[in-house]
């Protein structure tokens, strides 16, 4: 597809505006931990036994041990190159989509994509990123064979010898990477079908599954003494204990009171439902409605996917009702979709959307979507996690609060980050 002068401009100011964005993050986060929670449950590792998310745990202390990289620079090296990273392959992934600029602007500014961590500092330095991660670069994978710039014989080397033991390997640093198992699949799937390849992927991908399952159920707790040990390894370096908590062996009851817990604040507070149900429909149907208008009106090159395939990969994704943190699980839906919607290439550049053809109706219809697309994009933030009616959380927040919040920040600061005590800045998170 050819770009004109403009769109690279315009492209390479957007990707420069997003970094800069994120780059504000980077320096904040090397001076201090932004997401206590996350990089206290980060020193989950096996010293105590095998347990789940303890692979990455165990590799930071022997960076450490070995090295001599603090566990807070490793935290902080993995999160900056892994949201770099995220950042520079959704821009060549989305790229197509430049020559319509409101279409552009929408992806790259939305709450529920690449900027959802920036909105919300708790979900910043999660390890769903890695999740986002596999999902972009397979997408981009896709595109190249799409485009006929790899052959299924490439597309194969890098499925079992790239793509493959990164899936394996970062089940065993979070299981949330799980349940996007089924987009991979469906993916791999369509490329053998595109290519004309018979192929026997779903076993493997089965197998994974049943025997991540195994794992996971058999061994992925540990018992009470073990965990003692481990929490209070972490008091001792003045991290939170709380994290680890739910890793130490329960019975079935326990674990199903829990999901029930959370499935109640989560679906049967009319409040926090209400909200739920907003960002959804703001955030996950205008994804779905934008891949149902690129294939209905003939844009992509192989129109063979179906659109059953995205409610297909989403359903796993819908058991952050019980799991908890609905924000973080809209997030990894949304890219779910878009990067599905974006790995086709296109016939030709999208000039327009008409949703009407009266010529009088069309400049009233176009403000009010642009109206409401400014407003979603710089005013609104999808908050990552929690009972938001327990913590009086809404929808405010955005673009424009960050940026103040990120003046503010400088400026009482004076550039000394050394000395900045978060804990009078509670409103980063807001």
């Amino acid at each position: 597809m050819i770009y004109s002068k403009f769109d690279n401009k315009f492209y390479i100011y957007c990707f420069l505006i997003v970094f800069l964005l994120f780059s504000s993050i980077f320096i904040l986060s090397f001076f201090n931990i932004l997401n206590m929670w996350s990089y206290s449950q980060s020193h989950l590792n096996y010293s105590q036994g095998f347990v789940r998310r303890g692979l990455f745990g165990s590799l930071m202390l022997w960076f450490d041990s070995v090295f001599f990289i603090s566990t807070k620079h490793f935290f902080w090296f993995f999160f900056t190159t892994l949201n770099i990273l995220n950042i520079v392959l959704f821009f060549k992934l989305i790229k197509k989509f430049i020559h319509n600029k409101i279409i552009f602007l929408f992806i790259v500014f939305n709450p529920a994509l690449l900027l959802f961590s920036f909105y919300d500092l708790g979900a910043y330095s999660r390890f769903d990123t890695i999740s986002i991660f596999l999902i972009i670069l397979h997408s981009i994978i896709a595109n190249e064979i799409y485009e006929h710039k790899l052959t299924i014989d490439q597309y194969q080397n890098y499925l079992y010898f790239l793509l493959l033991p990164l899936i394996t390997a970062s089940f065993l640093i979070h299981e949330i990477q799980l349940f996007t198992l089924i987009f991979h699949f469906i993916l791999t799937n369509n490329i053998y079908n595109f290519k004309k390849t018979k192929n026997k992927l779903w076993l493997v991908f089965l197998i994974i599954g049943i025997i991540y399952f195994s794992i996971l159920s058999i061994f992925g707790s540990l018992d009470q003494a073990s965990m003692s040990r481990m929490t209070q390894d972490l008091n001792n370096k003045g991290l939170w204990n709380e994290p680890l908590l739910d890793f130490e062996s329960r019975s079935l009851e326990k674990i199903m009171a829990t999901y029930k817990h959370i499935f109640t604040y989560n679906a049967l507070s009319p409040y926090n439902l209400r909200l739920h149900l907003f960002f959804y429909i703001i955030a996950v149907a205008p994804l779905i409605l934008f891949y149902f208008f690129l294939k209905k009106n003939n844009y992509y090159f192989n129109n063979n996917l179906k659109i059953k395939q995205i409610f297909i990969f989403t359903i796993p994704l819908l058991t952050g009702w019980m799991i908890g943190d609905l924000g973080r699980w809209i997030n990894i839906t949304s890219f779910c979709i878009i990067c599905f919607a974006a790995q086709i290439p296109l016939k030709r550049k999208i000039d327009s959307i008409k949703f009407i053809n009266r010529p009088y109706q069309i400049l009233a219809v176009n403000l009010l979507i642009i109206t409401t697309i400014i407003i979603y994009l710089l005013f609104i933030r999808i908050p990552h996690c929690c009972d938001l009616e327990k913590k009086n959380i809404g929808i405010w927040g955005g673009f424009l609060n960050k940026i103040i919040i990120i003046v503010k920040v400088a400026s009482d600061t004076k550039g000394n980050l050394r000395e900045i005590k978060l804990s009078n800045y509670s409103y980063l998170n807001k």
